[in-house]
């Protein structure tokens, strides 16, 4: 951090500034808490819905946008 002159003190006019945000890649504890209520209410929606298959490719769909929307290619993901 500091950097260290002859002397051997520590000038606090050369340390260097850290930068004041950073970019975040981890999920928080709270944004975990959502996804997976997310996914819970989503996989009951499934179950309870008269038309099963219909419900799952609604999912499906909303998924996949959001993953698209991300940058992540789905193609690959599909089961043909």
């Amino acid at each position: 951090m500091a950097e260290e002159i002859k002397s051997g003190v520590h000038s606090s006019a050369q340390k260097i500034q850290r930068p004041l945000w950073k970019e975040v890649d981890t999920m928080t504890e709270s944004e975990l808490k959502a996804t997976l209520i997310d996914n819970y209410m989503n996989l009951q929606r499934i179950i309870s819905a008269s038309d099963v298959k219909k419900e799952a490719e609604y999912q499906i769909k909303g998924v996949k946008a959001k993953l698209e929307s991300m940058g992540i290619v789905t193609e690959d993901l599909d089961i043909h």
